[in-house]
């Protein structure tokens, strides 16, 4: 997955692979466990019963209806083609996984209380799930708010701009002077190439940092160079912008003319309120 599922078939897909492929492992070994003469090592005998065994309640627990389980995903997949919104199938799918996480650490609370300590373990997973559940409902409220909302809207203008033939000792003194995590760098006619962090700085021994040149430095990802039409939900989706933090927005001539950062994102979700009110993702998008 390189991110959201666009269709309910899709997700269905990516929801079963995972249980398929321990479907298949377990029904390996209970081939082995078949086939295995009674005059096979005690030790090979116990390994491959324990793999089938161990696999059998992988696929069993991952299979349960509690998003973001496997099963959970099956089960938005199912209600998503039903009722023709992923919103609405993502929130019943994570009340789901809540409720079965608290379930767990009801479970697990009680056999701690009854003298039996590995019931800690099922609390421990429950409360795993109950979290995982409300970032997942979270995380499609933020996306659903922001699909179809261009960079333009959210971009911090106008664009610090480094050039590509100054050496890491002079673009240091950028980061000093504006304190931004990370520029846009530009060749000789303004063009943008990439984009300079300041985790490349420190990646870097000071005293090579006088002999280092920019544009030898820059990370060139395209998803960093952005246009003024890209969608913020797909942004979100890009890996080098969640490692990045930060995306340059360009004109026609790829010259930058601001920048898109998980600040502005999680500034515009403050400011629409999301922690009071999630029930209107539009909400979200600044006006």
């Amino acid at each position: 997955m390189s991110g959201r599922p666009k269709s309910a078939d899709d997700e269905l897909r990516f929801a079963l692979a995972g249980p398929a492929v321990t479907a298949l492992i377990a029904a390996i070994f209970g081939a082995l466990a078949a086939v295995l003469p009674r005059s096979a090592p005690a030790a090979l005998r116990a390994l491959v019963g324990y793999q089938l065994e161990i696999n059998l309640l992988i696929l069993g627990f991952n299979l349960i209806p509690a998003f973001p389980l496997d099963g959970g995903r099956v089960a938005r997949a199912l209600l998503w083609h039903r009722r023709g919104d992923i919103r609405t199938a993502t929130n019943t799918a994570a009340g789901l996984g809540r409720g079965f996480g608290y379930l767990l650490i009801a479970l697990g609370l009680l056999l701690t209380l009854d003298g039996a300590p590995a019931g800690l373990w099922f609390a421990l997973i429950g409360v795993f799930l109950a979290i995982a559940a409300n970032a997942e409902r979270l995380q499609e409220e933020v996306s659903t708010a922001f699909t179809g909302v261009p960079a333009a809207v959210l971009m911090s203008h106008p664009a610090v701009s480094i050039p590509s033939e100054i050496t890491l000792d002079q673009a240091e003194q950028y980061f000093a002077r504006y304190r931004y995590t990370a520029f846009p760098v530009t060749d000789e006619t303004g063009r943008a190439i990439g984009l300079l962090s300041i985790s490349q700085l420190e990646r870097t021994v000071p005293w090579k940092r006088g002999t280092l040149v920019v544009r030898d430095q820059a990370d060139r990802d395209p998803a960093l160079l952005i246009s003024e039409q890209e969608d913020v939900a797909h942004l979100l989706e890009q890996s080098a912008f969640a490692r990045v933090g930060r995306a340059a927005v360009l004109d026609d001539q790829r010259r930058p003319i601001g920048l898109v950062s998980i600040t502005d994102i999680q500034r515009s979700i403050r400011t629409a309120g999301l922690r009071k009110s999630t029930s209107d993702p539009a909400s979200l998008v600044p006006h």
